[in-house]
């Protein structure tokens, strides 16, 4: 960077400088100042590949398209950017390709923080499972119902590469139409116990070992205590479901079946 300056402003250099009352008044007075002087300084800016440099080494995810909208133009002294993913606005998970503000640093080799900023897209292409049809909530999936399709994720979602085999044989929590897209949100491992269905269920009572059969009254999956009732006798109880499909109910040895939970029975894993 240049400037001009002229022979009144030297003056006020020298003198803020201190340099008049250090050095010889004789000597200072014999130099003629010119009446105007070109001084030049060091300067640069922020560059698009500077910046886009900087977003990648933050980035924790690679193949991330980046297109660098707007940037700050600020003339700035030597230095590097930096561009943390703390300083991300982050754009709407319904439109991860939209433009957003990531604020950044510029620090100069004396230390200085200068605060920049850039307008930037930045957002990756990933396979993802959708629904062919539509389906009923309770619906047992397989690869024949799901399809692969490619999506618009943000550069920081950090979902991994979807595959219909991931969903086969899990089953819908709700209602989803044709061309949905699958997620942990809206599938469940099948249940270990269905509802109605009757299942054996071990009751365990002090040294005392009881085996009987009781039907769920929900879905059940395995660690999970489920309401029961048995059939004959209609009294009702909460077991903890077991991985081979039965359950579980440990009660104190003066309790019984169908009592409260104050001095009742206890689930199984309790």
């Amino acid at each position: 960077m240049r400037r001009t300056v002229n022979a009144s402003l030297l003056n006020g250099w020298l003198d803020k400088s201190g340099l008049r009352e250090r050095g010889s008044r004789e000597v200072i007075s014999q130099i003629t100042l010119p009446s105007t002087l070109c001084v030049e300084q060091e300067r640069t800016s922020l560059s698009a590949s500077a910046i886009e440099e900087s977003i990648r080494e933050s980035l924790p995810q690679r193949n991330v398209v980046l297109v660098i909208v707007k940037y700050s133009q600020e003339v700035l002294p030597p230095g590097r950017v930096s561009f943390p993913v703390s300083g991300a606005a982050r754009p709407s998970p319904v439109h991860p390709d939209a433009p957003f503000l990531w604020r950044g640093v510029w620090l100069s080799e004396q230390g200085a923080a200068i605060p920049v900023w850039v307008s930037v897209r930045a957002y990756r292409f990933l396979p993802e499972v959708r629904l062919r049809v539509s389906l009923p909530a309770g619906s047992m999936l397989n690869e024949a119902q799901l399809e692969t399709a490619t999506a618009v994720r943000s550069a920081f979602d950090e979902k991994e590469d979807d595959l219909p085999r991931k969903y086969a044989g899990k089953v819908l929590k709700r209602f989803c139409a044709s061309g949905s897209a699958l997620n942990d949100r809206v599938v469940e491992p099948v249940p270990v116990i269905r509802k109605d269905s009757v299942v054996p269920v071990q009751v365990v009572s002090g040294d005392l070992r009881l085996k009987l059969t009781a039907r769920a009254e929900t879905d059940g999956w395995s660690g999970q205590v489920i309401p029961f009732v048995i059939p004959a006798g209609h009294r009702k109880f909460r077991a903890r479901v077991q991985p081979g499909g039965f359950a579980v109910l440990v009660m104190d040895p003066a309790s019984s079946v169908g009592t409260g939970a104050n001095g009742g029975p206890r689930t199984g894993g309790e």
